[in-house]
C-alpha cells in the first residue's frame, strides 16, 4: 500500500474531541496541528506532527465522504448534466408530465438541478435522484394543490426541492373562444384621430375680419 499524497495544508488544526490516539484512545487536544496521508487504497491516515497515528471520530473530510459513497474499489463515476425542459405541443396536450431532478451528495449547498430521463436511469453514486409527476392542465387552484402536494412528498427525499420549484411553473391560463373574439373586436373598434382640415379658416384670417370667406354658404 503506497502513500499517494500528503495533505498540503500542514497547519490543519484539530477541534476538541475530534481525534483520539490510536494506541491508547487518549484524546488529541483541540487547537493542535495534524497531517493527513492519502493511500492508494483510498484510505486516510491521520497523525500528529510527531507521526503518532490518530483516530478520527467526527468531522469527516470530503475525501472520506467520497470513499463512503463510492467504496474503495476503483470506479468510473458518471456525472449528470443539467437539462432545461421545453414543453412540446404533445407535452402540452397531456394533463401531467414526468420531471426528473438530481442533487449532488457532496455539495455543501445542496444544489438541485433538473435532468432528463436518460440521466435519471444512469447508475450514479454521487447523486440523489427523484421523479415528479407535474400537473399541467386544469383549474389554477387544482394545479397549485397537486404540484404542492408532489413537492411536499419529494422534500422527504431531496431537501430543498420545495423552494427550488414554482408549483405554477408552465401554468397557462385558459382563454375561451368568446374572450379571443372580444379581444379581436376591441382592436377593430379603434380608429385613429381624424386629420381632416377642410373646416379650418384660410391662412391670414383673424376673428376681427368678420366671418371667414365661404362661411354660411
Amino acid at each position: 500500500m503506497l502513500v499517494e499524497r500528503i495533505s498540503k495544508n500542514i497547519t490543519q488544526v484539530s477541534q476538541d474531541f475530534e481525534f483520539y490516539y490510536a494506541d491508547d484512545f487518549h484524546p488529541f487536544k483541540g487547537g493542535r496541528t495534524y497531517k493527513i496521508y492519502y493511500y492508494s487504497d483510498k484510505s486516510e491516515v491521520y497523525t500528529d506532527i510527531s507521526g503518532n497515528v490518530l483516530f478520527r471520530v467526527k468531522n469527516p473530510t470530503l475525501f472520506s465522504k467520497y470513499v463512503a459513497i463510492v467504496g474503495t474499489a476503483s470506479t468510473r463515476e458518471s456525472y449528470l448534466k443539467p437539462h432545461k425542459i421545453v414543453l412540446t405541443k404533445k407535452m402540452k396536450s397531456k394533463d401531467t408530465i414526468i420531471r426528473y431532478f438530481a442533487q449532488y451528495k457532496l455539495d455543501k449547498y445542496d444544489t438541485i438541478f433538473e435532468i432528463n430521463k436518460q440521466n435519471f436511469n444512469r447508475e450514479s453514486n454521487f447523486y440523489k435522484k427523484i421523479r415528479l409527476v407535474w400537473q399541467l392542465k386544469g383549474p389554477k387552484e387544482n394545479i397549485l394543490m397537486k404540484n404542492e402536494e408532489a413537492l411536499e412528498v419529494a422534500e422527504n427525499s431531496m431537501y430543498g426541492i420545495q423552494n427550488f420549484l414554482d408549483p405554477l411553473e408552465f401554468y397557462e391560463e385558459d382563454v375561451t373562444l368568446e374572450e379571443k373574439l372580444q379581444k379581436k373586436l376591441s382592436k377593430l373598434k379603434f380608429t385613429p384621430e381624424s386629420t381632416d382640415t377642410s373646416s379650418d379658416p384660410p391662412p391670414g384670417w383673424s376673428a376681427g375680419d368678420g366671418p371667414p370667406p365661404g362661411y354660411g354658404y
